[in-house]
């Protein structure tokens, strides 16, 4: 053991250590996601101290730069991973996120708990991202849904190796577009009154300015687009069977997201 450690041979598993194996592995393209598994949970087994040591940071000294191993053969920055999106998937891609639960779930609690920590910054779901995020994703949902709209392959991606069908995204426009405006509520009123009114003068611009409110309907080729000044929660009764009534928004959307 002597012997090893004079040829500067690792002896016991450290922070540079693994640090170091990680590196490697991701220079050779290893892509074997148990590997990484194991190691991530490694580095959670470290006592607390040496965690925090700025040389025992994962596979960087800068969390920020963290990368961590996808399936089937890609590294992604950990600050641009959520753990799980509870099933919102659509509006987690249009964000720009990935999702890791589907594939280290299964490593149980070290490694989860490692990927989540300070030192590597992985999200833990929608709720932990910003306005600008659900901004961003109702700009791309925009986008996107035109695309789809104009595919004669419904079965088809959209675009990324994540990336939904055709048919499931249109499928779930409007569901998508409502929790992305829910999300955006939350970030307006959050504690922080420094983010709560970045978050409350970065929507209401957006809003103004752009056309930001989706309505679909069966009966339509594709999805109307409102800005603020041109939307309306509710018509008279006396109008309930015009089409301007279709356009209301009350009547749209389900009961429970009407607060």
């Amino acid at each position: 053991l002597s012997c090893l450690q004079r040829l500067q041979v690792a002896t016991e598993l450290n922070g540079p250590g693994l640090r170091k194996c990680l590196r490697v592995l991701q220079l050779r393209r290893c892509h074997d996601i148990s590997v990484f598994a194991d190691l991530y949970a490694a580095l959670q087994a470290l006592p607390k101290a040496e965690q925090s040591s700025t040389n025992s940071w994962g596979a960087s000294e800068n969390p920020a730069q963290f990368q961590v191993f996808l399936p089937p053969s890609n590294f992604e920055i950990a600050q641009k991973c959520l753990w799980t999106d509870d099933g919102r998937s659509c509006l987690r891609w249009l964000c720009g996120y990935h999702v890791l639960l589907p594939e280290y779930g299964r490593f149980g609690s070290a490694c989860r708990s490692w990927l989540l920590g300070p030192h590597v910054g992985v999200r833990q779901d929608l709720n932990s991202l910003e306005a600008s995020d659900f901004l961003k994703a109702l700009r791309s949902l925009v986008e996107q849904a035109d695309i789809a709209s104009r595919m004669e392959e419904r079965q088809k991606r959209l675009r990324g190796r994540d990336s939904p069908s055709a048919a499931v995204f249109l499928e779930e426009l409007q569901s998508t577009a409502v929790h992305a405006y829910k999300y955006l509520a939350k970030c307006c009123v959050v504690e922080s009154e420094e983010e709560r009114s970045r978050a409350n003068s970065a929507t209401a611009l957006a809003f103004q300015h752009e056309a930001l409110i989706v309505l679909t309907d069966k009966d339509w080729p594709k999805p109307k687009r409102l800005k603020t000044h041109e939307a309306f929660w509710d018509v008279h009764p006396d109008l309930a069977s015009s089409k301007a009534a279709k356009l209301a928004l009350k009547g749209r959307l389900p009961p429970d997201d009407l607060d």
